[in-house]
């Protein structure tokens, strides 16, 4: 694979959308309970009024992940939301890895502005011999009034299709070690903004998946592509079983919760970086683990690293 001179035009260019409704308390909730999280945070106002909230919020990943901008119909993958659709054939997309900025708390009564920016594109050579392409896109997050919300930094990578045929692993990430980390539904101890520092681990967190989980993971963020949950469609790709969303162990385990204005307190619910199954076969378990990236705490700004 080569980068050619139509590819390089594509760097800089951008693309705009706006949703045509606010979030809703629903479909916060809605997501909270697809990757199982029981915070009341989520789905419960005087609750969440009573932590310094003006109502219930979103789980911040949520905001990086929830298709709901797109007004459009499925493509002939299933899928509605952004996608490059660059000029390459003959080659397959993989997840690389994404760092999220979160500037404030998402709430129901936002109605989500993105912006998608293709930053670079690079070729390297791949360990199946030949080359690969490596994009870097950027989504930046807004809501109706202008305020930033988020910033989603994106690595994509596109492999050679008939290189990656053969291994049943190609396009999804390898299992991560095992550890004896946080049980599934519970909260980890309150952190203050300030005890935040460059390079801090996240304990580990593993939670039980299946393929209801990821079909309710699917209607949750309106992202309906059937490499992850149609198994004819998979098997004509050669894959084993139904492929984890590339981005679903970054939403489910980096739970993290904003600081209300008046204690500045930012409770960790999980973890950042993630690994899953190689392909979801109805049972498996995923572990998560992750690192600090930095913290803004004029800003309430909290930047976790995550990658597979």
């Amino acid at each position: 694979m080569r980068i050619t001179d139509e590819l390089k035009r594509w760097v800089g260019r951008e693309f705009n959308y706006t949703a045509p409704e606010e979030i809703g308390r629903a479909s916060i909730r809605y997501f909270a309970l697809a990757i199982g999280d029981d915070n009341r945070l989520y789905f419960d106002p005087e609750y969440a009024r009573a932590a310094g909230y003006a109502g219930v919020i979103a789980p911040p990943t949520f905001i990086c992940e929830t298709n709901q901008y797109a007004h459009r119909q499925p493509n002939a993958d299933g899928y509605i939301g952004h996608s490059w659709d660059l000029p390459l054939s003959g080659c397959r997309m993989i997840r690389g890895g994404h760092e999220y900025e979160f500037f404030q708390p998402v709430s129901a009564d936002h109605r989500i502005n993105v912006n998608w920016r293709l930053e670079n594109i690079s070729e390297h050579s791949s360990s199946r011999g030949g080359t690969m392409l490596i994009a870097v896109a950027v989504a930046t997050f807004s809501n109706q009034r202008g305020e930033m919300l988020a910033r989603n930094r994106e690595t994509l990578i596109f492999q050679d299709t008939e290189r990656s045929e053969g291994s049943s692993s190609a396009g999804v990430p390898a299992r991560a070690p095992h550890s004896e980390g946080q049980k599934e539904g519970s909260i980890l101890p309150a952190l203050r903004a300030s005890d935040l520092r460059l390079g801090m681990q996240s304990p580990a967190l593993e939670r039980k998946l299946d393929l209801v989980r990821m079909i309710a993971y699917a209607g949750a963020t309106w992202d309906w592509a059937r490499l992850h949950y149609d198994p004819a469609y998979v098997a004509e790709r050669k894959l084993p079983a139904p492929v984890i969303d590339g981005q679903r162990s970054s939403r489910v385990h980096p739970q993290v919760e904003f600081p209300p204005a008046r204690d500045g307190v930012c409770r960790r619910h999980g973890a950042m970086r993630g690994r899953g199954d190689s392909g979801c076969k109805r049972r498996g378990t995923e572990s998560c683990h992750g690192r600090a990236a930095g913290s803004r705490r004029r800003t309430h700004c909290c930047r976790w690293h995550r990658g597979c």
